[in-house]
């Protein structure tokens, strides 16, 4: 028999959706219990935990800057183009020397006097080699002006001079006097330089005099060289 109430029907909860399976763990063939990699159902991951006993992986970029910087800063350094001289082929015996007045075999009035003042002072610079009297050197550097030019060298579009070039000859020995013998000799020591009696791009304008100069310095450059390398 019925009764006269309508029946319920147990409630029923709603069931939540499947949680995603997550990887599974699996150690590493090799590499001990240390290092564990991922694995998904796609394949093999990647690398999720480092060693447990405390190992440490690659160092990072940023710790290897500071050894390049280094290397940077050395290899600059050594780049460098400064005229320098080096006394690996200069004998241990000679430590003074003396540069007396140079001969002048030229109408060019004092030239002689610059060029020899030139070379004592370039002497003195470097300091290799301390500059004396001749009678305690150890090393004497005799030297003669053998000829001098000043002579155009460039014109303008107007044919007109410009650009001039002195041309300075001498001729240099170098004795030891500690052996007696001779260290080295040059009867033909030439050099030159230019210069522009106007202004152009990349040089003002100058005289002979400037030109002149310009000359002696490379002069001066060349006997130490020979003198302290043995060039």
């Amino acid at each position: 028999m019925r009764s006269g109430k309508a029946s319920r029907r147990p409630k029923t909860r709603p069931t939540a959706p499947p949680e995603p399976a997550l990887p599974r763990r699996r150690i590493a063939p090799g590499r001990g219990p240390g290092r564990v990699r991922a694995f998904s159902p796609q394949g093999e991951g990647s690398l999720i935990a480092s060693a447990a006993r405390g190992t440490a992986g690659p160092a990072p970029r940023a710790r290897r800057w500071p050894l390049l910087a280094a290397a940077a800063l050395l290899a600059a350094g050594t780049a460098g183009c400064a005229y320098t001289t080096s006394t690996a082929m200069l004998a241990a015996h000679l430590k003074t020397v003396s540069i007396p007045a140079f001969e002048n075999a030229t109408s060019e009035y004092e030239i002689e006097r610059t060029i020899t003042d030139a070379v004592i002072e370039r002497f003195v610079t470097d300091n290799h080699l301390r500059v004396v009297d001749e009678r305690s050197a150890d090393l004497v550097i005799r030297g003669r002006v053998v000829s001098y030019k000043n002579a155009v060298f460039g014109f303008n579009n107007a044919a007109n001079a410009q650009e001039y070039r002195v041309t300075i000859a001498v001729a240099v020995v170098a004795r030891d006097q500690v052996k007696n013998r001779e260290l080295w000799r040059l009867d033909d020591l030439v050099r030159s330089a230019n210069y522009y009696v106007v202004d152009v791009p990349g040089a003002e304008a100058s005289n002979e005099l400037g030109g002149r100069a310009a000359a002696i310095r490379k002069i001066a450059d060349e006997v130490l060289a020979r003198t302290v390398e043995s060039w």
